[in-house]
């Protein structure tokens, strides 16, 4: 017998080991697939997890590079895409709801910096536990909030741009969601997403002219609405 056969041996006896133990724990029999998982069971959950980790991704480096290829052009070029974002009121910003998320200010760097990595977190953590609704939430919070904030914004003569409205409607979405569901890993994700972006509640009054506190705002009444609208739909608690 080869060394990595003997490996093998080892593991499959180490494993029906505790697996004989689990089942005496739990008072059923070793065959019971109620409590006992056998090892293709711990492979599909393996399997399951790496799946759909594997579809959440790409979704969120689409979102991530388009945003970067947007403001690489309007650096090297000075198209002063800015101009592209929402005015509110104004009939030559409505355009800024389509264009808006992807426009950052060229002069600031942590403009578009500080929105990569969260629009990039958030879109994995939406399209893996929600898979069948992201998509969905994401294209409603995106011209909702652009749409919400031209029609009840005021107009003073600035230009809204930047993805921070689609950041706080997906994190008011995923924490209302789990809060809702009443599922534990989902209540688990509500409770990761106050303390990684808990502070962004700052986000939401005047603190700055600077900041766009009422797309802040705006996208996370949108995001609030969006768990209430599809709290039916995705992961549901396990009923027993």
């Amino acid at each position: 017998m080869f060394p990595i056969d003997i490996f093998k041996s080892n593991f499959s006896m180490k494993h029906k080991f505790k697996l004989k133990q689990h089942c005496i724990s739990q008072n059923v029999s070793l065959f019971s697939k109620a409590h006992c998982l056998t090892r293709n069971e711990i492979y599909e959950k393996q399997s399951y997890f790496e799946d759909h980790l594997r579809n959440a991704i790409p979704p969120a480096i689409l979102v991530v590079a388009l945003m970067w290829i947007v403001y690489w052009a309007d650096f090297l070029f000075l198209y002063d895409f800015h101009k592209l974002g929402v005015l509110p009121k104004s009939i030559s910003g409505l355009k800024g709801i389509l264009f808006m998320p992807w426009i950052h200010a060229h002069q600031d760097f942590k403009h578009i910096l500080n929105n990569s990595v969260p629009i990039f977190l958030l879109l994995t953590l939406l399209f893996y536990s929600y898979k069948d609704v992201a998509l969905k939430v994401f294209l409603m919070s995106w011209f909702l909030t652009g749409a919400l904030l031209w029609i009840f914004a005021e107009n003073k003569g600035s230009f809204h741009i930047g993805m921070s409205g689609v950041i706080y409607s997906l994190t008011a979405f995923l924490f209302t969601s789990g809060v809702l569901r009443k599922f534990l890993p989902l209540q688990a994700l509500s409770l990761f997403i106050v303390f990684i972006y808990g502070s962004l509640i700052w986000g939401i009054f005047p603190t700055s002219a600077r900041i766009s506190w009422e797309g802040h705002f705006m996208g996370m009444c949108v995001g609030i609405v969006l768990a209430f609208v599809y709290r039916q739909e995705g992961p549901q608690r396990p009923k027993y």
